[in-house]
């Protein structure tokens, strides 16, 4: 048995497999919502976010030493990543619990999401997006390569902080998270290519996918139209009424489906897309593909 733990802007996660003559198949997994990035000022986590981590990363431990599991692959993305104190922090848990977490790039985390949903989702050509709380990856592929590997610092949890006063945004600042995801991505591709299809990755876009399914009762549905999207961001418009949805559908993520469905709707405009097929499998399955299956070697950075 191993275990993949991913290190979140906004959740951490872990996986654990068991290898059955060189299969590997999903036991079982556990998630707790950090929400990492609200413990940082000034670009570095401060003392409550690091606690947080290590008590999450303590009941992960906690379980696999029952298992007897001693094979672990941590990884962190933008919440590691896009702060300067990281290395103290990854030297700080190998330290205090003896992981030592593997700090991965923005280009890489892309290539890694695209890995793993590649590995269920048969598709030539297209763009794979993945929308974390601290940054959001786009990967565009032809021919089954990718071509472009682009991580921009747009999340649905920073967006959160930055732009919402409330619970849920006001429409002003629905215009202003909407404003600034666009100018985002028109500095990175301001002559972008139209893309009929998205595949999506990552739990923000998975939640949506159960929030759409509740609106439209398409339970086995695993795709989101433009249309679709359209129309919840106009439900979102009327905050007071649109929250009880959210709360019977993903109550875990009243705070950050918004900003996070506001992202997508900016991607999928900008690339004139129709429709987004949702991938159940992502980063941490493309991590046990390269880093476990394929055995690619982990450079620590030290």
């Amino acid at each position: 048995m191993i275990a993949i733990i991913d290190i979140g802007s906004n959740t951490i996660r872990m996986n654990v497999y068991i290898n059955k003559d060189g299969v590997f198949e999903c036991a079982f997994n556990s998630k707790e919502m950090a929400g990492l990035v609200g413990h940082i000022e000034d670009d570095v986590l401060l003392e409550s976010g690091i606690l947080k981590l290590l008590d999450v990363l303590k009941k992960f431990d906690l379980i696999l030493k029952r298992l007897n599991i001693t094979k672990v692959y941590p990884f962190a993305t933008a919440s590691l990543r896009n702060i300067k104190n990281s290395r103290e922090i990854i030297k700080r848990v190998q330290e205090t619990i003896g992981l030592n977490i593997h700090l991965v790039s923005g280009n890489e985390e892309g290539e890694l999401g695209y890995t793993g949903a590649s590995s269920v989702i048969k598709k030539d050509d297209g763009l794979l997006v993945d929308i974390g709380g601290g940054s959001s990856e786009l990967v565009i592929f032809k021919k089954n390569r990718i071509k472009t590997s682009t991580s921009l610092p747009i999340g649905s949890l920073s967006f959160y902080r930055i732009y919402v006063s409330g619970i849920l945004p006001t429409l002003d600042e629905i215009k202003d998270i909407n404003r600034n995801a666009n100018q985002l991505l028109e500095l990175n591709d301001s002559r972008p290519l139209k893309i009929e299809t998205i595949i999506g990755v990552g739990g923000s876009i998975r939640a949506l996918l159960k929030l759409k399914n509740s609106l439209f009762f398409d339970t086995d549905e695993n795709v989101i139209t433009f249309a679709e999207l359209k129309d919840i961001v106009n439900r979102m418009k009327t905050p007071h009424l649109f929250k009880d949805a959210i709360l019977k559908a993903i109550p875990n993520r009243v705070h950050t489906i918004v900003p996070g469905t506001l992202i997508l709707y900016s991607i999928m405009k900008h690339y004139r897309t129709k429709e987004l097929i949702v991938s159940q499998s992502g980063a941490r399955e493309g991590y046990l593909i390269n880093y476990v299956i394929n055995k690619k070697e982990i450079n620590y950075g030290e």
